[in-house]
């Protein structure tokens, strides 16, 4: 299995250039993502919310876990990430 760093050295988040080594990641490990994923991956990092309905096995948690990884690693490396604050109950 190959392994390709996802980010370069980002002067800010740039969601673009992270979403394109994702896809190279699939390639070089001989995947192919599915459109649905694709839009999923675009959808969450505009910071759209819905919903997603697909059948077991089809990559559901790629579509939306990918996403999230970039933007957390992204605002880390770029020093804009805001950790949330604690809530009070």
């Amino acid at each position: 299995m190959h392994q390709i760093c996802i980010l370069n050295k980002l002067k800010q988040p740039t969601y673009k250039a992270a979403l394109k080594q994702v896809e190279t990641w699939f390639a070089v490990n001989e995947w192919t993502a599915f459109p649905f994923q694709k839009k999923c991956w675009h959808a969450v990092l505009a910071q759209k919310n819905g919903m997603l309905n697909a059948p077991t096995g089809s990559g559901k948690t790629l579509s939306l876990f990918l996403p999230v990884l970039i933007k957390y690693l992204s605002e880390v490396y770029a020093g804009t990430y805001k950790k949330p604050k604690a809530q009070q109950r």
